[in-house]
C-alpha cells in the first residue's frame, strides 16, 4: 500500500527496517511484516476498513497485529472483530495522544480512553521518554491497575528515529511510535 503521510512507513521501520548500515535498523529486522492500509489519504479510519484489515491479517497468518491508531469511541463491530482475532494473535495498540487518564469518565468518550487499546484483550501501550523515567506529556495513561479498561505497558515514544517515504528518515513522537516497539519485542519473543 502507498503511505500518504509517512506514519505507516515510520511504524513499520521501527519494527522491521533492514539491517543494512543505512539510516536505522528495526528492533525485529528479521521479521516479516504484512503492511495493511486501513486509513484514507487524510488519515481518517472507517471501522469497516479496520475490520477488513484485521480479518485479512488473521486469515493470512499474522501472529501479532500492531494498531498505531485509535478513537475515543468504542464500537461493537470492532470489539467483536478483535475478540475473534485475539484467539490467534497478540493485539498491540497505541494508547492515544490526548494526555488523558483512561479512568477520568465512566462513558466510552473519555479523553484518555483510546480504542482499541482500552479493550482488555489488547495490549495498550503508553509513551515514556527515551530513558523511561517519565510519562510523555501527550500520552494517555492508566492509573487504576486491573480494571476493565487497561493500558498495560510503557515504551519509548518520544523522538523515535525511523524510516520515512522516499528513502528518508526522521524522528516522530507519539504512542503510535511506542506501540511498534512492543510489537517488535513480541515478534522477537515469538
Amino acid at each position: 500500500p502507498q503511505d500518504d503521510s509517512g506514519h505507516g512507513t515510520h511504524v513499520a521501520g521501527i519494527i522491521a527496517s533492514e539491517n543494512n548500515n543505512i539510516g536505522t535498523v528495526g528492533i525485529a529486522y528479521n521479521t516479516k511484516i504484512m503492511c495493511l492500509k486501513a486509513g484514507n489519504s487524510s488519515g481518517h479510519f472507517l471501522i469497516s476498513d479496520i475490520i477488513k484489515a484485521i480479518n485479512y491479517a488473521v486469515l493470512n497468518g499474522a501472529s501479532i497485529i500492531n494498531m498505531s491508531f485509535g478513537s475515543n469511541t468504542s464500537t461493537l463491530a470492532l470489539q467483536e472483530c478483535l475478540a475473534d482475532a485475539y484467539n490467534s494473535c497478540l493485539l498491540v495498540a497505541a494508547a492515544g495522544n490526548e494526555g488523558g487518564c483512561v479512568e477520568w469518565e465512566n462513558d466510552d468518550h473519555s479523553p484518555g480512553k483510546a480504542y482499541p487499546a482500552a479493550y482488555p484483550y489488547v495490549v495498550g501501550v503508553m509513551s515514556v521518554n527515551s530513558k523511561g523515567d517519565y510519562l510523555s506529556g501527550f500520552s494517555n495513561y492508566d492509573d487504576k491497575p486491573y480494571n476493565n479498561t487497561e493500558y498495560e505497558i510503557y515504551a519509548p515514544g518520544e523522538n523515535v528515529y525511523s524510516t520515512f517515504p522516499n528513502n528518508k528518515y526522521m524522528s516522530m513522537s507519539g504512542t503510535s511510535m511506542a506501540a511498534p516497539i512492543v510489537s517488535a519485542i513480541a515478534a522477537l519473543l515469538r
